[in-house]
């Protein structure tokens, strides 16, 4: 008779158990999240400090020459972004990395033409190969720049002249950013 209420005591006790379990499992996973973030904020923080990086540019929608006048040719700032591509030329490798603004009010996107010395190149871990092409990068900025980034064609493609249907939309910009490499700090950093 005993051993009737035995077995669903027991199945009462084991899933209240592993419920609270789970719920401390997925409190810590939120607390190893929390302490992640903040310690890449604060990494960030130290990036921008030390490399004197000038912050806040990318928070709104500026006129070109608005950003030239925030950032004169001396300026460093802190790209958070992904390699696109990356072109050789002589001795110089140059790495186009696209950067989402900082702020959601930010209508612009942002790609910078970053270069970096084949020496540099070769004693840091750019290379495709690598794990990450993703991370951040403080450039000394050398020039800035605005460009279309809508063009489309409309029509027919059997003429000889396609130019003639090609249309480009100046309602949306891109900001290309000129400057060179100081330093790469890989999406997973070490803390």
């Amino acid at each position: 008779m005993s051993y009737k209420y035995f077995i669903p005591l027991m199945i009462l006790f084991v899933s209240c158990t592993s419920g609270n379990k789970s719920a401390k499992k997925l409190e810590q996973l939120k607390n190893t999240r929390d302490s992640i973030a903040l310690a890449r904020e604060k990494k960030i923080n130290t990036i921008i400090s030390d490399y004197s990086c000038v912050i806040g540019w990318d928070t709104s929608n500026l006129f070109t020459y608005e950003l030239k006048e925030i950032l004169d040719s001396s300026s460093n700032i802190l790209l958070s972004g992904d390699i696109v591509d990356i072109i050789k030329s002589d001795s110089f490798y140059y790495l186009y990395i696209h950067h989402q603004g900082s702020s959601r009010t930010c209508d612009y996107e942002f790609i910078a033409k970053v270069k970096v010395p084949e020496l540099q190149w070769k004693s840091e871990k750019y290379n495709s190969k690598s794990d990450s092409l993703s991370g951040y990068f403080v450039v000394n900025v050398e020039s800035i720049k605005s460009i279309p980034i809508k063009i489309f064609a409309d029509g027919e493609y059997d003429s000889e002249d396609v130019s003639s249907f090609i249309d480009v939309s100046m309602s949306e910009k891109m900001v290309l950013i000129s400057g060179d490499l100081i330093i790469f700090i890989p999406q997973k950093i070490k803390l």
